[in-house]
């Protein structure tokens, strides 16, 4: 079973230094169809982890001077409103939709260019660190052509989470490796054969990764028509 929020976790992780560490499990094997260069963990170059916290930014601004396509509602300053640091899924399982310290919104979910845009554009420095943005465990990570390198997470109760165009792979990063809330999994980069800039692509995926196609056979979520977390009151 993949661990997943209690309320109190969700203050620690928002109010203090929340530090998780990787482990690998056994018991959780990669679930459907698996790349024979993914078996093994990623292919490609590796970074060691910070040690400096994951704390969920308190605003998500939209790129300065970019034509956001899809762009949710914002205020003057380019601040996304309404935003909440934590989404939910399912009444059950909290997830950060900004799984990055730093960044703008340089591009929404929907269509642009007559196709599905299946996720969301993190403008970023390069080398920025990406952090699991829930509770789960590497169900894929390699390189596909269009993504770059790319991570998918499985969080339980038909949840994903798939990151692209990664400059780096956190070291130690593995097929069936399990991720407790805010851990660095990779850093920010344009390893895509596409001519794009520096960024994260960031998709929110529902189903069943035991298909023909894995990931790509996953439906895409936009991430902000998820509600947002509200923790429960103290007794």
């Amino acid at each position: 079973m993949i661990s997943r929020y209690s309320a109190g976790l969700v203050a620690c992780c928002l109010a203090a230094a929340c530090v998780a560490t990787p482990t690998t499990s056994p018991i959780e094997a990669p679930e459907g169809p698996v790349a024979a260069d993914q078996q093994a963990g990623p292919v490609g170059p590796v970074a060691v982890p910070p040690q400096e916290p994951f704390i969920p930014d308190t605003q998500f601004v939209l790129c300065a001077g970019f034509n956001v396509k899809n762009a949710p509602v914002s205020d003057r300053a380019g601040n996304i409103i309404p935003y909440a640091q934590l989404a939910v899924f399912e009444e059950r399982i909290a997830i950060a939709l900004k799984p990055v310290n730093g960044g703008c919104l340089s591009s929404g979910y929907g269509l642009r260019n007559g196709r599905l845009h299946e996720g969301i554009d993190i403008s970023a420095p390069r080398g920025t660190w990406i952090y699991s943005p829930a509770p789960g465990i590497v169900r894929e990570a390699g390189w596909a052509n269009g993504y770059g390198n790319y991570v998918v997470l499985e969080h339980g109760l038909g949840l994903y989470t798939r990151f692209a165009h990664l400059d780096t792979f956190a070291e130690g990063l593995n097929v069936g490796s399990e991720y407790g809330f805010g851990v660095a999994i990779g850093q920010v980069g344009n390893s895509s054969t596409r001519r794009v800039g520096v960024h994260l692509h960031y998709e929110v995926l529902t189903g069943n990764i035991a298909n023909p196609s894995g990931s790509f056979g996953l439906t895409s979520r936009d991430p902000f028509s998820l509600p947002p977390y509200v923790p429960l009151p103290e007794s």
